[in-house]
């Protein structure tokens, strides 16, 4: 197939049996190819479960997907199972493919021969990305610093690891001003004030409101980092074309 040449979306639909009983579906259009797929489709005692994997072909990552947005629902041949989606997307290498899980309300009933599902995925989706620098003499607890014209984030925690005395343990929170989900932060990275870049990890990310604003948690651990709080210098990259493409779910499961 090839993209309409007036830009509209082509949608192609194509059903795949298998073991784990693939169904497929691609929105195409001249820039931007996301194709959704299931896998291990699983009929259990309280409920069906399945993993839905997202995938992105050209310069676009897959960034996450908007939970709130995004609707799944279950249907055996004989009722309406109800559904949603849970957790976290996990994500490969790259960012070009995404897996979130789904699973019904409801039980499916006896002997079911298909399972039937509908709805939506809201997937994000960015290429670009700007880099902000902060620098000081010294990071420590309570330092409020903006990273972007409307985000802001605040050093709630650091220090020397619990468990790791020759390790950093540094907490950000971040906030901004108008309402809405901070989902543009790529990544960071860490300078010691010999200008050398530190060794760091990720250790946990949550979202969460304060007072009515969005607000990201980021758990970062530097690994080789000195035994005093003297980072020098953070390094925030935030994706800059950030958009939303809505994908349509309808799929046919044979269990």
């Amino acid at each position: 197939w090839k993209p309409a040449n007036n830009g509209y979306p082509i949608i192609i639909k194509s059903i795949f049996t298998s073991f784990s009983s693939i169904s497929a579906l691609i929105i195409a259009s001249a820039s931007t190819q996301v194709t959704v797929t299931s896998e291990d489709l699983e009929i259990r005692t309280k409920d069906v479960r399945v993993k839905i994997v997202a995938a992105v072909k050209g310069d676009s990552n897959i960034i996450g997907y908007v939970k709130d947005g995004s609707k799944i629902s279950f249907n055996d041949g004989k009722k309406d199972l109800g559904g949603g989606f849970r957790f976290s997307g996990k994500f490969s290498e790259g960012g070009s493919v995404m897996t979130v899980q789904a699973r019904s309300d409801k039980p499916a009933s006896k002997n079911v021969e298909t399972i039937k599902i509908t709805g939506n995925l809201d997937v994000l989706l960015a290429s670009k990305s700007s880099t902000h620098i902060v620098k000081k003499t010294e990071f420590k607890k309570g330092d409020e610093m903006k990273a972007g014209d409307d985000l802001k984030f605040t050093v709630i925690g650091i220090g020397e690891h619990k468990r790791n005395d020759r390790a950093i343990e540094i907490i950000l929170n971040f906030t901004r001003k108008q309402p809405g989900k901070i989902l543009e932060i790529k990544g960071m990275r860490f300078y010691s004030e010999a200008g050398a870049l530190i060794t760091s990890e990720k250790q946990s990310s949550s979202s969460y409101k304060i007072f009515g604003k969005d607000t990201t948690k980021l758990n970062y651990l530097l690994k080789d980092g000195p035994k005093s709080n003297k980072i020098a210098k953070m390094e925030i990259d935030l994706w800059a074309d950030l958009k939303k493409v809505t994908v349509p779910l309808d799929m046919t499961l044979i269990p």
